[in-house]
C-alpha cells in the first residue's frame, strides 16, 4: 500500500496538500503516530468504561455493558 493511501486510511479522509508535500518517510511516521494514538485512546476509553462499571451494581453490569458498548 502506498504511503498516501496508508496515511489517508489513518486520517479517514484525503491527505491535505501540505501533508502530501512531506517526504514519504515523514508521512509514514505520521501514519504510525496517528495509529498509535488511536490505540492508546481506545485503551484509555476501555479502561474508563471498566472503571465506571465498578460503580454499577453487579446485577446490572451485564445490561449496562451491552448498552454502553453498543
Amino acid at each position: 500500500m502506498s504511503t498516501a493511501r496508508t496515511l489517508a486510511g489513518e486520517l479517514g479522509a484525503d491527505v491535505p496538500p501540505g501533508v502530501a508535500a512531506l517526504p514519504d518517510e515523514a508521512q509514514d511516521r505520521l501514519a504510525t503516530l496517528i495509529h498509535q494514538a488511536r490505540v492508546r485512546q481506545a485503551d484509555a476509553l476501555e479502561g474508563a468504561v471498566q472503571e465506571g462499571l465498578g460503580f454499577v451494581p453487579r446485577v446490572l453490569r451485564g445490561t449496562i455493558t451491552r448498552i454502553v458498548l453498543r
